[in-house]
């Protein structure tokens, strides 16, 4: 009985990443082998994103107090979302550079095809690393918000402090995540707590070294078809 409650708890904290992989498999093995293996897997990622994504998005609809209860049993924890987050960028990059292979060796449809599907796997693997922070750091406030109320002379103020009196919801964390994401800062949002401040540096760093290898495998496309 006891293992059946762990193995509940494990699947209801990690639900949205343990279907997303399902169903990405299963669309990867699927695929006709004619394919080969590079775009299978391209594919199966994207799947695994963009399911990953419609789950998130309905966080987008939580007022605070059902977002307070989602973040904290959704989140996937610092070292879980970093560790998803190195191996799925170089996991991507690749698979994307085995797929631009043959880039000038193909035309017209196929071509266009091998376009698409590097774009849609920057753009979708690009999201699900914004989304997965601003899960987190939704997690993370209203931890802090819950041990305020419990010793409130010992808690000062929040980790994330974002301008207005309401309370954040998701879309308030996710426009954090973003703008960090972009542009590696912060912009109105004021952070306190030291431990958020390692989270968005760790967060900016990752972004940056995703965001120039974007940039370069971009010139490697563009110089392939050129030639």
């Amino acid at each position: 009985m006891q293992i059946i409650t762990i193995l509940r708890h494990t699947f209801a904290a990690h639900a949205r990443t343990l279907i997303g992989a399902v169903i990405g498999a299963a669309v990867g093995l699927a695929l006709p082998d004619a394919l080969g293996w590079p775009s299978r897997a391209l594919l199966g990622w994207d799947v695994f994103c963009a399911v990953s994504l419609a789950l998130i998005a309905s966080l987008l609809r939580c007022g605070p107090d059902m977002l307070r209860e989602r973040a904290r049993r959704e989140d996937e924890g610092r070292f879980i979302i970093l560790g998803l987050l190195l191996v799925a960028a170089l996991a991507s990059s690749v698979a994307i550079g085995f797929a631009i292979r043959p880039a000038d060796k193909i035309h017209g449809p196929e071509l266009a095809l091998y376009i698409v599907e590097t774009a849609g796997t920057i753009l979708l693997s690009w999201l699900l690393m914004q989304t997965l922070f601003a899960l987190h750091y939704a997690r993370d406030w209203y931890a802090h918000e819950n041990a305020a109320k419990k010793h409130p002379t010992k808690q000062k103020n929040p980790p994330l402090e974002f301008p207005g009196d309401t309370l954040p919801d998701f879309s308030d964390f996710l426009y954090f995540a973003v703008t960090i994401g972009m542009t590696f800062q912060t912009s109105d949002v004021t952070v306190h707590a030291r431990n958020m401040r390692r989270i968005v540096l760790a967060h900016a760093v990752i972004a940056f070294f995703y965001n120039t290898g974007i940039v370069a495998l971009s010139i490697n496309i563009v110089a392939g078809l050129l030639h």
